[in-house]
């Protein structure tokens, strides 16, 4: 196992905010205030200051507003490391920490599991049948109104909880997945960002497939975001560490992140995903039906299923299929549904005689 000392996901400590009060006696009654459940949510400094827990700070806010002559504290943004250090980012005066209070709380989504899965069907044109479902995120907010995918993730960056979000989206698609069919492929989205040292980071999402029997070949993990890519080597290490684990590797969007065919070779994906831009009208486009017939051929030259995203026409379907994309997905064969439903066999059989 590989020392994690130096992974950014373990070792960040928590987002909080240092305040200094004009007296002790201030100081010593707002700890003396925190209830034993969220002593963890607090760190005295000395008699005038003490660290807390950002999102316990935001919340005792209109308390702290109401009962005590707030402008005269000194604020101050600092991350707790696990081990108690205390680092100052930026100081702020009490207007700019009301206005920087979130809407939305990523750990509260994590925390309370309110994150559910949709699921779109994934299909094979040539032997008419559906042979996967990609599970698509989406949160829930505490009316039960639907957070979606961008939304959660920009406020993950925010919080700099990229690294937990995206590890509960992985392990909420696999335990989903045992209610699609055991022939089904499971496409399993991953931001390659989130992930700092994959033995480590994997863990968790690789223990909870093996806990639900789920056979590995059965999940492909995909890339998302490849365009924002920057150290391919780190990307190959992830990969690379999927599949020597047993599970297939897939990459979103090729032909916008990745139009290099030598990294194509080098990052060896078990399936890749033309961009949805080069499906879009390819029917009518001439020069997009040459750029998805080049990316086709740099594809299988190194053994990859070619699958087409995006299809919302049979004309496009069609096209796709004649240049060898037998494998398709869009919302011409179904939009995501929190119901696994399989494509019409007749609907596939019409695309099938065109490939």
């Amino acid at each position: 196992m590989e020392d994690h000392a130096n992974c950014p996901a373990c070792g960040a400590g928590e987002q909080g905010l240092v305040i200094t009060f004009p007296d002790a006696t201030t100081c010593l009654k707002i700890q003396r205030a925190i209830v034993a459940d969220f002593a963890h949510c607090s760190r005295p400094l000395d008699e005038h200051r003490a660290w807390f827990e950002l999102k316990y700070a935001y919340d005792c806010l209109p308390y702290w507003e109401e009962f005590y002559e707030v402008e005269s504290w000194g604020l101050t943004f600092a991350n707790a490391s696990p081990t108690g250090i205390i680092t100052p980012v930026a100081s702020l005066s009490w207007q700019e920490l009301k206005s920087t209070k979130p809407d939305l709380w990523i750990d509260d989504v994590i925390r309370f599991g309110r994150i559910r899965m949709m699921k779109q069907p994934i299909v094979d044109v040539r032997h008419a049948k559906t042979i996967g479902f990609e599970m698509l995120a989406r949160g829930l907010r505490e009316d039960g109104s639907i957070i979606s995918p961008g939304e959660l993730y920009a406020a993950a960056r925010n919080q700099s909880q990229l690294f937990r979000l995206d590890r509960a989206c992985r392990m909420a698609a696999i335990e989903a997945s045992q209610a699609l069919r055991q022939d089904t492929l499971v496409f399993v989205n991953f931001v390659p960002t989130s992930i700092y040292v994959p033995e480590h980071c994997l863990a968790t999402t690789i223990a909870t497939v093996d806990k639900l029997s789920i056979n590995r070949r059965r999940i492909v993990f995909e890339v998302v975001e490849t365009d924002q890519v920057q150290d391919t080597s780190h990307l190959d290490r992830i990969l690379s560490y999927y599949r020597n684990t047993g599970f297939r590797c897939a990459l979103d969007d090729f032909g916008e992140g990745f139009n290099d065919a030598g990294m194509l070779r080098a990052l060896q994906p078990d399936i890749v995903k033309l961009d949805r831009k080069y499906v879009t009208q390819i029917d009518t486009d001439a020069t997009k039906r040459e750029v998805a017939r080049q990316i086709h051929r740099e594809g299988t030259a190194i053994g990859a299923t070619m699958l087409a995203e995006g299809v919302e026409s049979e004309a496009e379907a069609k096209v796709l299929a004649a240049l060898g994309y037998d494998w398709q997905q869009g919302y011409w064969y179904g939009r995501p549904d929190w119901n696994a439903m399989d494509v019409d066999e007749q609907q596939l059989r019409s695309v099938r005689h065109c490939s």
